[in-house]
């Protein structure tokens, strides 16, 4: 099977999708008791299509409010990042102040 694409002018040649914002968007995080959004977020370790990707090649690719700091990429939401389509497995921790502390 061979796929291709006819862009205007007539010429066949292969597709390639180019995307111009990153393909992962973290819009909000927010804990349900108070409604607050949290930001710093702390990704620890990321998988695409279960595959075990470097963090910091994230960095390379098309992001938005994201910076690597101590083999973590450091999410100040709205942020975003990839470029390729997929399953995005992340873990994620947040600063101190936002863990939640049972009510004494």
């Amino acid at each position: 099977m061979l796929l291709a694409c006819e862009p205007p002018g007539g010429t066949v040649e292969p597709c390639v999708r180019l995307f111009e914002e990153p393909v992962l968007t973290i819009q909000s995080i927010a804990p349900k008791e108070t409604g607050d959004t949290i930001s710093p977020l702390f990704i620890h370790e990321l998988k695409l299509d279960s595959r075990e990707m470097e963090i910091v090649l994230m960095m390379g690719g098309i992001i938005k409010n994201l910076t690597f700091r101590n083999s973590l990429l450091i999410c100040t939401v709205l942020c975003g990042f990839g470029s390729e389509e997929g399953v995005y497995l992340l873990i994620v921790t947040v600063a101190d102040r936002y863990q939640h502390r049972p009510k004494t």
